[in-house]
């Protein structure tokens, strides 16, 4: 994932001094701990009319072998261009693989999900550490170096030209239940959700975020919760059963009452 992601913003933003790209890293938590992991990624329109097979460029067969599906690239508004590529995964430490194999400026994430004693609540916690502290470097190993023949980055920066000019890169989290804790920006996704965001610093410092949500489970008390429906199904039952059975009674009594009233008014029964 990494040296995927890293072409893509090495040939978009190193090599077209003029163009800009935004990444952004959304997480979504579900209420049972699974999720989804989203990288979208935006070139804009001089980009694109500067070089169109740049998005095109994404080696998407690597990613689709380790789980990635690919959408795109397809037109923006503006005449830009966007790919996306999403991964499901199964709990916390999945989770944490996945932001761990993104790679710069997402420099590490660490992702803990922890039950109450009867399981009926879960505390989620999301950290990461972001930024570029080698600066372009972090982009690359030594051997993309020697083969690019400079650190990424190098001739568009050489103008004195900041690296946030030219890229964005956001972490985007929604957490299931109550936000407790955060150090983040709120936000309001398209579709209405409440999340949090937070931008890498490209300055070469790093920032350390987190956040950590309280939500009651959907598995939680999954043993009480049938017995405790079970018993008010019940007592329903027997009132029904009883009042029923009250009733009979009732009515017999009576039917026996007006026999004996009958019988002992009949001047025949002496």
């Amino acid at each position: 994932m990494r040296r995927q992601l890293l072409l893509v913003l090495v040939l978009a933003a190193g090599l077209l001094s003029a163009c800009r790209l935004d990444v952004d890293v959304a997480v979504t938590m579900d209420a049972d701990g699974s999720g989804s992991v989203r990288v979208r990624a935006v070139a804009d329109a001089e980009l694109v009319a500067a070089e169109p097979g740049v998005v095109e460029g994404l080696a998407v067969d690597d990613l689709r072998a380790v789980g990635w599906t690919v959408t795109g690239p397809d037109s923006t508004p503006d005449g830009g261009a966007v790919v996306t590529l999403d991964h499901r995964y199964d709990d916390a430490a999945g989770l944490a693989a996945l932001l761990r194999s993104i790679g710069a400026p997402l420099l590490a994430a660490d992702v803990v999900r922890e039950l109450n004693i009867d399981s009926t609540e879960a505390t989620n916690t999301l950290s990461a550490s972001l930024g570029l502290p080698e600066g372009t470097r972090s982009f690359s190993d030594d051997a993309l170096v020697e083969a690019l023949g400079a650190e990424p980055f190098a001739e568009v920066l050489a103008d004195g030209t900041p690296l946030a000019d030219r890229l964005t890169f956001t972490l985007t989290v929604l957490l299931p239940g109550e936000i407790t804790a955060h150090d983040g920006d709120e936000i309001t996704t398209e579709s209405g959700a409440q999340g949090l965001r937070w931008s890498a610093p490209l300055d070469g410092s790093t920032a350390t975020v987190s956040a950590t949500s309280l939500q009651s489970t959907a598995t939680g008390g999954s043993w009480a919760e049938p017995i405790a429906t079970a018993a008010r199904i019940a007592l329903v039952v027997w009132v029904a059963i009883s009042g029923s059975f009250i009733l009979w009674v009732i009515m017999a009594r009576r039917r026996r009452a007006r026999r004996h009233s009958t019988t002992a008014s009949d001047p025949r029964v002496r």
